[in-house]
């Protein structure tokens, strides 16, 4: 496993990321509680949750931050650990925006009860709200920092133009940037859903000139690759067509295919070992429903691709010059 330095945080972060979404729903407690635990033996330390992920209504419960925090307290690795959690997402079912001062400040103090932790490593903001103003904005985020135990505030689904305007004012300026991020590009409209920011070449242009870190979720493309390769694209879900399938990602596919050849190395490690490459500090969630799929994940970490496959991966589709 590798790991980078992020903030003033003395923890590591692995540079594969634990993603949480369904734990305590589609994956029981029991079978979380397996992935945390050969995640951690395989020198895992990053794990990504959100309150929103879990609820079943506005509002209520994450338990997704509930077993996170019983297998943490279960197994004392609280200290270990360096848990990213996300708020002030808009509630389920409404795009209505939820940055305030009162509603930001709830949500942690939630996340803290949850996770069983009395100061949070890495909070962000699940989502923006560009109508409010960068200037009151900075003044939420203070009067944040100086109400609840949080060593360091992110963004998560910011645009590089917000994100820079917060770096120039807040006072303590966000420390990394969590978007979707694959070899597979996308957009928020095949997502059907306008508040999530993906990864283009003006944003990959801004992390590259300012090294900003990125936590990159959907980092495998909800199984573009590996299921595509080996099953074929029939036997992709619809949603995945439906936000991966076109011209572009199909001649992608077809590039990791050939690297998958020449290597050995699965579709899974071969798509995220790529993106673990950029020219930019990155943590690659990936979320995973068996033992199997993680360990095969965790792979990523040590491939070595040639500066040839590099440039027929990643160097197909951004803009890396």
């Amino acid at each position: 496993m590798k790991y980078i330095s992020i903030g003033t945080l003395k923890k590591k972060f692995s540079t594969i990321a634990l993603g949480t979404t369904y734990f305590g729903t589609a994956i029981e407690e029991s079978l979380a509680f397996s992935l945390l635990d050969a995640f951690a033996d395989n020198g895992g330390t990053t794990i990504d949750t959100a309150r929103v992920y879990g609820q079943e209504a506005a509002g209520q419960r994450s338990f997704s931050e509930e077993v996170v925090g019983r297998w943490l307290q279960a197994h004392g690795m609280s200290d270990t650990m360096t848990v990213v959690t996300k708020g002030a997402h808009p509630h389920l079912g409404g795009m209505e925006p939820r940055i305030s001062r009162d509603e930001i400040v709830s949500d942690i103090e939630a996340t803290q009860k949850a996770l069983g932790l009395d100061s949070l490593d890495l909070w962000m903001l699940h989502r923006d709200d560009p109508s409010i103003s960068m200037e009151k904005m900075s003044e939420i985020i203070t009067e944040v920092y100086k109400t609840v135990d949080v060593k360091h505030i992110g963004v998560s689904n910011w645009t590089h133009g917000r994100i820079e305007q917060a770096r120039s004012l807040w006072a303590q300026p966000p420390i990394a940037s969590e978007i979707q991020y694959s070899l597979a590009p996308t957009t928020p409209e095949r997502y059907s859903d306008p508040t999530l920011v993906c990864m283009n070449d003006e944003e990959f242009s801004y992390y590259r000139e300012n090294q900003l870190p990125v936590f990159a979720f959907s980092s495998q493309a909800k199984g573009f690759f590996s299921k595509g390769i080996e099953g074929g694209i029939e036997s992709l879900p619809e949603k995945v067509r439906s936000r991966f399938v076109d011209e572009r990602n199909l001649a992608m596919l077809d590039r990791v295919r050939s690297v998958c050849d020449q290597t050995g190395y699965s579709p899974a490690a071969v798509s995220l070992a790529s993106v673990l490459n950029s020219p930019f500090p990155v943590v690659a969630i990936i979320g995973c429903s068996s033992l199997v799929q993680l360990l095969d994940s965790l792979r990523a970490s040590m491939v070595k691709l040639s500066p040839t496959m590099e440039e027929q991966l990643l160097g197909g589709i951004y803009e890396t010059a």
